[in-house]
């Protein structure tokens, strides 16, 4: 799957209303803990990539997401596999990989006109907004971009002021 993803500094109040006002639908607000690894001969700061599990109360998943596809946007592959407790990171510890960084935010999410839309307010950080698609292939690319720019453009977020810091990184250049 190819995750298409845009993101911007705002202020959630200000958010919400344009959602409820374009006719966004809420869908629900969870916690996440994500915690990032470092691959044992590979460094992902170098080729872009990144490996975390994901704690959203009880439940628990496991993310492979590669380079950028595209610069202006934060585009690129993502494969998750839904883990059943903990347990992952007592393996990739075992087999080398050690803990990177750790991402703790508030997501409150919303979907308007099948874009996902991601109110995040991180821990030590502050309140973002992510926009995101997930699509098949990245050859619809030019669509997806102009479906995000179209909704951005909707809820007030000026495009020339997108983010592609992860929040990872944010979190290691503190």
């Amino acid at each position: 799957m190819i995750e298409y993803e845009m993101k911007f500094q705002a202020n959630h109040d200000l958010i919400r209303q344009l959602l409820q006002n374009e006719g966004g639908k809420f869908i629900e607000i969870e916690e996440n803990i994500d915690i990032y690894y470092r691959h044992p001969s590979r460094d992902f700061g170098q080729t872009d990539e990144a490996l975390r599990i994901r704690q959203i109360q009880d439940k628990f998943e496991l993310t492979y997401k590669g380079p950028k596809l595209m610069k202006s946007t934060k585009t690129r592959f993502e494969a998750n596999v839904k883990l059943f407790d903990s347990s992952m990171d007592t393996i990739l510890i075992h087999l080398g990989f050690s803990v990177t960084g750790k991402v703790i935010k508030t997501r409150e999410k919303w979907l308007l006109n099948n874009v996902t839309i991601s109110l995040d307010s991180v821990k030590g950080f502050g309140e973002y907004v992510e926009l995101e698609i997930i699509a098949d292939e990245f050859n619809e690319r030019e669509v997806v971009i102009q479906r995000l720019h179209q909704i951005a453009k909707k809820i007030n977020l000026d495009i020339s002021k997108e983010i592609t810091t992860s929040y990872l990184e944010m979190v290691l250049n503190q």
